[in-house]
């Protein structure tokens, strides 16, 4: 399992290039309050807030996670991994 904090100073985050039949990733922290078992692809994040996810790639290969703001990716936030 990939363990990443994510979202942070964004809107929208969500990873691409899995499945679109199943959620990608597990909310485990929203807002300092801790989840378990809220599977999502997707999330709205207020500003200045964080979450946490647990994220567990489908398949194998180059996975991106982003945020769906233009300018919060030009400034660096996503995240391109190799699922091995």
């Amino acid at each position: 399992m990939f363990n990443s904090r994510a979202c942070s100073l964004s809107e929208t985050c969500s990873e691409t290039g899995s499945s679109a039949e199943s959620p990608s990733f597990e909310l485990t922290n929203v807002y300092g309050k801790p989840t378990s078992g809220v599977m999502k692809d997707v999330v709205m994040v207020q500003g200045n807030q964080k979450i946490e996810v647990d994220v567990t790639p489908l398949m194998e290969g180059l996975t991106l996670f982003h945020c769906h703001q233009q300018l919060h990716m030009d400034y660096g936030f996503k995240l391109l991994f190799n699922a091995t």
